[in-house]
C-alpha cells in the first residue's frame, strides 16, 4: 500500500498538476508490467515456480485475468513496434487503449494506428466502442420507468 503524504496546503491547481502527472506514470506502470510479463510468460516462469497454468500465475501474481495479461503484453509490444506514439499511449485511457489492442497487429499501417490512438484518446469509451463495431452511435442505455406506490408518480431510473 502507498502512502502518501498530505499535502493540505496544495492550490487546486497544484492538485491538478499532480494527479496529472501520477495518471501518467499509472500508465507507464502498466507499460513496464507488459514487459515484465512479457518474459515472464516467454521464459515460462508460470512453469518454473510450480503454478499449474499461465492463468493461474496471472491470477496470483498480477490478481487479474491472463487475458489482462495478455492486454498489458500487447500495450508494451504496442511501445515497441510504434515507438513514435509512446507519449499518445501513455496519455490515453487503459480502458481504450484495452479497446483498441485487438484492431492492432503487424499489417496495421501507421497512419491507422495513429487514427486509432487519437480516437481513443478524444472518445469515451462507449463511444470508442461503437465506432470500432461500425455502429453509428453508442447504444444507450434502458431506462425504466417506476411508478411511486404512494403518489402514483413515474420516475426514469
Amino acid at each position: 500500500m502507498v502512502n502518501f503524504p498530505s499535502v493540505g496546503n496544495l492550490s487546486a491547481a497544484q492538485r491538478r498538476i499532480e494527479i496529472i502527472e501520477r495518471r501518467s506514470q499509472i500508465i507507464q506502470s502498466f507499460i513496464a508490467i507488459g514487459y515484465r510479463l512479457r518474459e515472464a510468460h516467454a521464459q515460462g516462469d508460470w512453469a518454473e515456480l510450480r503454478y499449474p497454468s499461465w492463468a493461474a500465475y496471472c491470477g496470483d501474481v498480477l490478481k487479474e485475468s491472463k487475458t489482462y495479461a495478455y492486454d498489458l503484453m500487447r500495450l508494451a509490444d504496442l511501445c515497441d513496434k510504434y515507438p513514435q506514439y509512446r507519449e499518445q499511449i501513455e496519455n490515453a485511457k487503459l480502458s481504450n487503449l484495452r479497446l483498441l489492442l485487438p484492431h492492432i497487429d503487424g499489417d496495421t499501417q501507421v497512419e491507422q494506428v495513429e487514427q486509432l490512438l487519437n480516437e481513443a484518446r478524444g472518445q469515451t469509451w462507449r463511444e470508442l466502442n461503437a465506432n470500432l463495431n461500425g455502429e453509428s452511435e453508442p447504444l444507450q442505455e434502458m431506462k425504466q420507468l417506476v411508478t411511486c406506490p404512494n403518489c402514483r408518480h413515474q420516475f426514469e431510473v
